[in-house]
C-alpha cells in the first residue's frame, strides 16, 4: 500500500498506464497498479483494465471478503534480492485502503540521517500524537538481502587476493630463473654491446608471452566459469567485457611489475663478472 508519489520517489520506471492520483480515493473505483512480472506472466503484457480478486483488507488486517480493483497502471520490477528481480508485486492506493502502521520514506541529498531530526519535527507538527521509531536509511533496512552474497563474494575476494600472490610469486620465481639460467648469454650479450633496454626485453619475453598465453586461456575459462557467480552478481552480468579487460590488464600488470626486479638486475650485472665466474 503506497501513496501517491511512491514510484516517483523510489524511482521505479513507469511502464503502461498511470500511477495514482488524486482521484483515486476511498468512494472511487478501487484501483491496482501491478509490476511488470504480473502482466506479463498472467496478461501477456495486457494487464491495463483487467481485474484481480484480492482480499479486502482494513488497517493492515484481514478486512473479510474480497475485492476486485481494476489494474490502472504496470511499473517495472523490483528486485527483492540478488536473485530474485522477477518478484510479483501488487500495489494499492493508501487512500482506499485503511492502515495502522505506515512508513515514511525521505529522499534526500547528503547523507539521509542528517535530515531525521527535520522529519520528526515536521510529523510531530502534522500529526503530534503518533509515535514513530527510530529513522533508518533505506541501506540499513534493506541490508539483510544481500548479507548471503556479499559473505560470499568477501570469502572469493580473500582467495583472489591470495591467487594474485601466488601468481607474482610464481612469475617472480620464473624471471629469476630465467635470469640465472642465461646468465652466461646475457653477459655474452652485454659484452658484444647489447645495452639495458635489450637485456630487459631478453628477460620480459621469457615472461610476458607464457603470461600472455595464461590470460588468454583464463578469460576463455572466465567466460565458460564465471556464470556459476550469477546468484552473487547484482547490476551486472557474469561475463561483463569491461571488468574481464580490467582483470586482464591487472594481471599483465602484475607480472611487469613481479618480472622487474629480476629483468634490472640482469642488465645492471657487471659482463665481466658473469663470464670470469663461468
Amino acid at each position: 500500500m503506497i501513496s501517491d508519489d511512491y514510484f516517483r520517489l523510489m524511482q521505479v520506471p513507469q511502464r503502461s498506464g498511470r500511477g495514482f492520483g488524486p482521484g483515486d480515493r476511498d468512494g472511487s473505483t478501487r484501483v491496482i497498479v501491478v509490476s511488470e512480472s504480473i502482466a506479463s506472466r498472467y496478461f501477456r503484457d495486457r494487464a491495463i483494465g483487467r481485474r484481480i480478486v484480492l482480499p479486502k483488507v482494513l488497517f493492515n488486517i484481514d478486512g473479510g471478503g474480497d475485492v476486485a480493483p481494476e489494474i490502472v497502471g504496470v511499473v517495472g520490477n523490483v528486485c527483492q534480492s540478488v536473485e530474485d528481480c522477477q518478484a510479483e508485486h501488487i500495489y494499492l492506493p493508501e487512500s482506499q485502503n485503511a492502515l495502522r502502521m505506515e512508513n515514511l520514506l525521505v529522499r534526500t541529498e547528503g547523507d539521509p540521517m542528517a535530515v531525521a531530526s527535520i522529519v520528526r519535527r515536521a510529523v510531530a507538527i502534522e500529526a503530534p500524537s503518533i509515535p514513530l521509531d527510530d529513522a533508518q536509511t533505506l541501506e540499513d533496512r534493506t541490508k539483510y538481502l544481500t548479507d548471503g552474497p556479499e559473505r560470499a563474494m568477501w570469502l572469493l575476494g580473500v582467495f583472489a587476493g591470495l591467487a594474485l600472490l601466488l601468481a607474482a610469486a610464481g612469475v617472480y620465481g620464473v624471471a629469476a630463473y630465467l635470469a640465472t639460467q642465461r646468465a652466461r648469454e646475457i653477459g655474452m650479450r652485454m659484452a658484444l654491446g647489447a645495452g639495458f633496454g635489450d637485456i630487459t626485453a631478453l628477460v620480459y619475453r621469457g615472461v610476458l608471452l607464457p603470461s600472455a598465453l595464461g590470460l588468454a586461456i583464463g578469460v576463455a575459462a572466465a567466460r565458460g566459469l564465471t556464470r556459476l557467480l550469477r546468484p552473487l552478481l547484482f547490476g551486472v552480468g557474469a561475463n561483463h567485457p569491461p571488468t574481464l579487460v580490467l582483470a586482464g590488464v591487472a594481471m599483465l600488470a602484475i607480472s611487469v611489475f613481479a618480472a622487474a626486479g629480476p629483468a634490472f638486475r640482469a642488465a645492471s650485472s657487471d659482463p665481466a663478472k658473469v663470464l670470469r665466474r663461468d
